[in-house]
């Protein structure tokens, strides 16, 4: 049992890559050990390759279904 606190995110998005880094590198960052998961929504845009280059776990809705299911599928 840790006595660390940890910290898990689900980070959702649509064709966000060209920011998506700059979020994943955020939470890397933090002090506490972070649980990241990204959904992509249905991207077109390489967010996938993006979030799998940052070592994070990627869940891929094949179309795009909204935030709300996003939100759903990383829970």
């Amino acid at each position: 049992m840790t006595t660390h606190p940890t910290l898990s995110v689900v980070v959702c998005s649509y064709n966000g890559a060209t920011k998506l880094g700059d979020c994943l590198d955020a939470l890397a960052r933090q002090r506490i050990p972070v649980e990241v998961l990204v959904v992509d929504d249905g991207s077109t845009d390489g967010t996938e390759v993006v979030a799998r280059r940052h070592g994070y776990s990627v869940v891929r809705h094949e179309r795009n279904q909204g935030i709300s299911a996003a939100r759903n599928t990383g829970l």
